[in-house]
């Protein structure tokens, strides 16, 4: 899976998240999230330390994924 494809994956489930939490109380969706951010990464993290280490500049290449996605959505749209 390459970090974009990581990156929507993560995005598609935060939001699902997102919608099954009441969209009123924001808060309530954002622990939800919070919590599976944390059970993605103790998924994912398991191993050894070269491992763990590859897993971790991946993960940042996800981040930066998520980043550069965020500015195009966010970005004004021409008519």
């Amino acid at each position: 899976m390459t970090p974009k494809e990581k990156a929507l994956e993560i995005y598609d489930k935060f939001l699902d998240e997102m919608i099954e939490s009441d969209s009123y109380f924001v808060e309530a969706g954002a622990f939800r999230c919070a919590l599976q951010a944390v059970e993605l990464a103790l998924e994912f993290v398991g191993g050894e330390l070269d491992v763990a280490f590859d897993k971790t500049v991946f993960l940042v290449a996800v981040k930066h994924e998520l980043i550069d996605m965020k500015n195009e959505w966010s970005k004004p749209k021409l008519k």
